[in-house]
């Protein structure tokens, strides 16, 4: 889970990188590393909302 929020921050950051690169030759380094960040919470996030959550762990019976 986190292995994939990793790889997906780290390919917005190069991808965030490269557009600046090509558009304006200027590279914003605090707004991409920000950017970035906000994207591996929010994909950690995510992929911990999809766990199923199992409601009968240990049914003692009732």
């Amino acid at each position: 889970m986190i292995k994939k929020a990793i790889l997906y921050a780290v390919s917005f950051f190069l991808a965030l990188s490269f557009v600046q690169w090509i558009m304006s030759k200027e590279i914003q380094w605090g707004f991409n590393l920000g950017s970035s960040f906000m994207a591996f919470l929010f994909m950690l996030l995510f992929n911990w909302a999809n766990v199923p959550y199992q409601w009968k762990k240990g049914d003692k019976g009732n």
